[in-house]
Order: structure tokens, then C-alpha cells, then sequence
């Protein structure tokens, strides 16, 4: 409901006003934020902010605004010269404060930070197609094959079903074509390639390579559309009399492709529809597994990943790419508190604690902050007058850190957990571990 319906409001054109905001108003934003964080975690209003907005997926509006002001920024110089939204973001102007920059300044220097000012982008393209138009039908899209492969399907049985389909799909007078796009981790120095073939595509008798980089930043979806660029375009250069079919392993390339062409909106598909309908023959793209040992599947895989060693210098990046590194490189403030910073050593909450119930979550949400009624310290906290001593080893304060210390419990944790001292970040990076141990040593905690 919070991402629904107050986020969109909070953020609302956020890139034109956050970047001027005083601290002051940064911190009324963030009040409105820990309000709908405490509701979504149901931890306490004492909880520090930094582990609130932790629990509950909020980014803090110092790094919501900067992200916003940036990807404005990224959207922006992807206009062509002659729009005014263009000629403003490149309009040198004089900054009239010193502490507060406006939405420009902040972000081209942002910016410029995180991607070279001198790389060259993609220019927005719009489908120029209107809705109550009919489009010419002239590609036939099949995201699977014959007999559907299965997750647990063998190499053996993978390839099988491979070879069925492009037996059934393959073009006999026509070229056939295999596209492949890589990337190294899915976002870095891409590359694309696609292999012409004639004859059977099983025993391919390859004709042509063509290889090409797709940016330093890139996405492995937009190396897939550049390799399936790249095939197309080659055949609109020969002229060709017979339909081709084009074979690839990204089904989410297929699936996009399927779709309505007026539906069309990212750049890269846009430019795919463009060669399609200039082509004076029908395409048929057909989607095959990967890494099942089909020849011409295998070539176009070494081909694309050779192609992600060219020189990145010149290719121009994919926006959607920018703004997963934009999002990932500008990020919250490190977490200043220590026992915090001991605490979250990885992101929550973790996937085991949706299996677990509400109690269980809440109490493991509740001693990652410290703040937990159940601790011997924070009971002291709300009142003074309460002993903050463990009862077990009476030798120190009862808090998230000691109940991993506690030389009480020593022999428990070793047998329980392999480890006599566990480092509280076990509440973050193993918690399906931690429960039963909890339950063991404190059972009043789940009364």
C-alpha cells in the first residue's frame, strides 16, 4: 500500500524539487517514511532509522533524490538537439547558492560520476504508430518449443526437443539465423552476435559472423535485441527472396517480440519492428534452450561472448542499463551505528523469513535493531528501574550482541550452531538457523 499510494505522492516530479530541499524538510519527508515504516515492520518507535528504513525497503529521501535527479538527467540527454527539454538540461547557467544545487548541477555532476559524459547514448525513439491503426502482421514469434522443455529436463532431453523444433521450423530454401547477446555478470561489457547459416541448421553451414559490443553498461535483455538487430539488418542488406527463420535462447526476447508492435515502447524493440517492416519477406523467430549442445546455438554463444572483449568505446548504452547502475551505485549512507554495521551485513530481509511466522519474523526483525522487549537492556530502557543484567550469567547487559556471548549458553550455541560465539550478523545472513536456538534458550520470547 506504502509503494502504491504514498510513495508515488512523496516522489511525485521529485527530480525538479528534492534536489532544493533545506535538511529540514528532508527530515519532515523522512518522519512521513519512518511513520509507514514502523506500520510495515511493526518495530518500535524507538528503532533507529537506519535499521527502520532497512526492514521496511525504504531508501531515505537524500538517495530517492539524487536517484531521481539522475535518471531525469539520463532521460533527458537521450532528446534530440531540437527539444526543449534537451536545450534546458544543457543550458549553462550560474548556480545562486553554495550548500543547495538545483536539478542540472546535481545531476550532471552525479552523473558524470557514474557514467562518462563522452559515452555515447541510445536516443529515445517513439512508436510512431497510433493505436486505432492496424499493423502489418509480417513476423511470427514462438517463445517455445514443440514439446515444452521442463526444468528438470536433461542435457540429452534439452537438445532433443531443441532439434524437434528447428527440424519443424527451420527455413529449407532460406538463411538460418542463430542470435545470441552476453554480458559479463548481466551488466557489464556486453556483446552481441548473430551466425548465418544455410542449409540444415543442425549441421549449420555457417556463411557469415558478425560481432558487435553493446556498452560498458548493458543489460543481457538489450545485448539479446542489439544480436537480434543484427540479424535482421543483415538480412535487409541481401534482399531476401525466401522467409528466414531466426533462432535464440532469450525467451524474454521472444516474448517481447510477440507482442502487440503499437505496445512497443523501449528503443531497442522499436528499432527491431523498423527493419521488420521494411523487409520484403515474412520472419520467423523461433526460441530454443541454451547450452545443449546445438551447433549453431553453441557458435553464436562463443561469438557473443568474444564480442564482449571488443572495444566498448564507441557503443552507445542502453538506458534501461544506466539506471540499474544508477540504482545501484547511488545508494544510502553507510550505517554509522557499530552495532548496526556488525548486525546488517546483507540485505533483508532475508528469503527464509517469509516461510517463517509473524512472531518468529518480528522477533528476528526486532533484535537485528536491538530494540526488542524481550532484551533485559532495552526493558531498562523503558524503565530504569529494571535490572539490565543477563539472569543467566549475571556478568553483563542483556542486549542483541551479549545473547550470542552469553558464557551461559556457550556449550548450546556450540552444539546448536557450530559456533560457540556467532557474530550477531547470523540474524541477517542465516535466520532459519538462528529461530531454533532463540526458542531454545529463550522460549518466553515466544510465548
Amino acid at each position: 500500500m506504502y509503494q502504491a499510494i504514498i510513495n508515488p505522492v512523496i516522489d511525485y516530479n521529485a527530480a525538479a524539487w528534492q534536489p532544493w530541499l533545506s535538511k529540514s524538510n528532508i527530515d519532515k519527508i523522512d518522519t512521513i517514511k519512518r511513520t509507514a515504516a514502523r506500520k510495515i515492520t511493526g518495530l518500535y518507535v524507538s528503532t533507529p532509522s537506519e535499521a527502520l528504513f532497512l526492514e521496511a525497503g525504504i531508501h531515505p529521501t537524500i538517495t530517492t533524490g539524487q536517484r531521481h535527479a539522475i535518471t531525469s538527467m539520463e532521460k533527458t540527454i537521450r532528446l534530440q538537439a531540437d527539444n526543449p527539454k534537451f536545450q534546458i538540461a544543457n543550458k549553462d547557467t550560474k548556480q545562486r547558492t553554495k550548500k543547495r544545487q538545483g536539478w542540472r548541477n546535481m545531476a550532471k555532476k552525479m552523473l558524470n560520476e557514474i557514467v562518462n559524459k563522452n559515452t555515447p547514448r541510445i536516443k529515445w525513439k517513439h512508436n510512431q504508430i497510433p493505436p486505432w491503426q492496424q499493423t502489418k502482421k509480417k513476423i511470427s514469434v514462438n517463445s517455445q518449443t514443440i514439446n515444452p522443455v521442463k526444468p528438470d529436463d536433461s542435457i540429452v532431453e534439452k537438445r532433443m526437443k531443441a532439434t524437434e523444433t528447428i527440424n519443424a521450423s527451420q527455413s529449407l530454401y532460406g538463411y538460418n539465423i542463430f542470435t545470441d547477446g552476453s554480458a559479463e555478470a548481466g551488466t557489464n561489457n556486453g556483446g552481441a552476435a548473430a551466425i548465418i547459416t544455410v542449409g540444415n541448421p543442425n549441421n549449420p553451414n555457417i556463411i557469415d559472423t558478425i560481432k558487435r559490443p553493446t556498452g560498458t553498461v548493458c543489460t543481457s535483455f538489450h545485448s539479446e535485441c542489439v544480436a537480434m538487430e543484427i540479424g535482421l539488418q543483415w538480412l535487409l542488406d541481401q534482399n531476401p527472396q525466401n522467409s528466414p527463420t531466426i533462432f535464440t535462447d532469450s525467451k524474454s526476447l521472444t516474448e517481447a517480440m510477440g507482442k502487440d508492435q503499437r505496445e512497443q515502447k523501449d528503443p531497442s524493440l522499436i528499432k527491431l519492428w523498423q527493419i521488420i517492416d521494411q523487409l520484403p519477406v515474412d520472419v520467423k523467430v523461433q526460441w530454443i534452450p541454451a547450452h545443449c549442445d546445438v551447433k549453431g546455438n553453441e557458435a553464436v554463444d562463443k561469438a557473443a561472448k568474444e564480442a564482449t572483449k571488443m572495444d566498448q568505446n564507441n557503443a552507445p548504452l542502453n538506458f534501461n542499463a544506466v539506471k540499474r547502475l544508477i540504482q545501484r551505485e547511488i545508494q544510502p549512507p553507510p550505517i554509522a551505528h557499530p552495532r548496526l554495521k556488525k548486525t546488517y551485513t546483507r540485505r533483508v530481509p532475508h528469503p527464509d523469513e517469509l516461510h517463517m511466522t509473524a512472531k518468529d519474523r518480528h522477533i528476528i526483525r526486532a533484535l537485528r535493531t536491538g530494540h526488542f522487549k524481550g532484551l533485559k537492556a532495552y526493558q531498562n530502557r523503558l524503565n530504569p528501574d529494571q535490572d539490565p543484567q543477563c539472569e543467566d550469567c549475571q556478568s553483563s547487559v542483556q542486549d542483541s550482541t551479549h545473547i550470542w556471548e552469553c558464557e551461559a549458553h556457550t556449550n548450546r550455541r556450540r552444539a546448536m550452531l557450530d559456533d560457540p560465539y556467532p557474530n550477531p550478523s547470523i540474524l541477517a545472513e542465516d535466520p532459519k538457523r538462528a529461530i531454533p536456538y532463540l526458542r531454545a534458550v529463550y522460549p518466553n520470547w515466544f510465548a
